[in-house]
């Protein structure tokens, strides 16, 4: 009773209400249909869409990632394709939605802060909330999968640690991978 604004935001990130913020935040109106997409997404620790050609499934996967990293603080979403090209779509369809939502960017400072792209990353940032769209190499994810980072080119096996050796970095010589002559 003391604090109705507080109880009103915690009633909007309820699932059954996530079509509603879509519509009053976001400023796309989503059907039936991407509603229940939605709240079952929504309940589930890594969620998956599996259906056919055409259905609005990197449509849907946008929207799920701009809701989560806004109404949950402290969120990591990461968009992952076996090529930066899938990854690129969600993430293309992020910047679109958020570009048409004028009390999504009032909400989070405009576009310009929130968004980075990489030679092979994209990174969408609400307040301590990212989603970050990378490439996963051939589809097959090994550790040999050749990946940038950093500013330069490794094994996907050692992404993320110190122990990068002269022998793991690549340079792209126009035509392929080889091994880099620095240090």
């Amino acid at each position: 009773d003391e604090t109705p604004e507080k109880y009103l935001a915690w009633v909007l990130t309820r699932p059954e209400y996530l079509s509603f913020i879509c519509q009053e935040i976001l400023n796309v109106k989503i059907i039936p249909a991407q509603a229940l997409m939605l709240k079952e997404m929504w309940g589930r620790r890594f969620p998956m869409l599996i259906a056919s050609r055409g259905y609005g499934k990197s449509f849907i996967m946008a929207v799920y990632a701009l809701l989560r990293i806004f109404l949950m603080p402290s969120r990591k979403v990461m968009l992952a394709g076996a090529v930066f090209r899938q990854s690129k779509v969600v993430f293309d369809y992020m910047e679109a939605i958020a570009a048409n939502a004028p009390v999504f960017l009032d909400a989070i400072g405009g576009l310009k802060s929130a968004i980075r792209h990489d030679t092979a990353m994209y990174k969408f940032r609400v307040g301590d909330s990212t989603c970050t769209a990378i490439p996963i190499g051939d589809g097959c994810g090994l550790g040999e999968t050749l990946i940038t980072y950093d500013n330069k080119f490794g094994r996907l096996d050692n992404y993320g640690n110190n122990t990068i050796t002269l022998t793991d970095k690549k340079i792209w010589n126009g035509q392929a991978f080889v091994e880099s002559d620095e240090s």
